[in-house]
């Protein structure tokens, strides 16, 4: 197969090839057997329909999902052939597909950019080291404590400082 790559820009290539008629309608073909092969149509046998009803029936469905599984296929290897590194999938541009004629494809794919990384052994950095108080450890731990605490009931003991208390208080007015 003849593929053709252009460059839109560092990130972006536009793919271009042709799909033989004859592949395409082998496809088709190898379709309509295995179609024919589960269909159940009133007044024929299971796996005994003629292809001509078959066609007449499903006809632009099966050249729908033949053409539309080849080009994707095609265009995998096309991509896999090219080594192009692609992210994402390709999107058609245009597809030229004319009854008893080649099928021409245009795609665009985003690939990985080029990258040309410069020798960098020469650059010298300077590593800051963070200096950690032991007040700055206790604080964090403290934290750390404060939103892990469970609350737990005490019973049999009074309240004392820092304890949490939960009361419910009801007031009237008048009281």
């Amino acid at each position: 197969m003849d593929i053709e790559i252009e460059e839109v820009d560092s990130c972006n290539k536009k793919i271009k090839f042709v799909i033989p008629y004859n592949n395409y309608k082998k496809e088709v073909d190898k379709y309509y057997q295995k179609l024919g092969r589960e269909v159940k149509v009133p007044g024929f046998r299971k796996g005994k329909v003629p292809a001509s009803l078959l066609e007449k029936q499903f006809g632009p469905d099966v050249k729908k999902e033949v053409l539309s599984n080849l080009i994707s296929n095609e265009l995998n290897k096309a991509i896999a052939e090219k080594d192009l590194r692609a992210i994402g999938q390709p999107h058609l541009l245009e597809v030229n597909a004319e009854e008893d004629t080649d099928i021409s494809v245009s795609a665009s794919v985003e690939v990985l950019p080029s990258i040309d990384i410069k020798d960098y052994s020469s650059i010298e950095m300077e590593m800051k080291i963070p200096r950690i108080t032991d007040e700055e450890v206790d604080q964090t731990i403290e934290a750390f404590r404060q939103r892990k605490a469970k609350t737990v009931e005490i019973i049999d003991r009074s309240v004392q400082e820092k304890d949490l208390i939960k009361i419910d208080f009801t007031s009237m007015l008048g009281d």
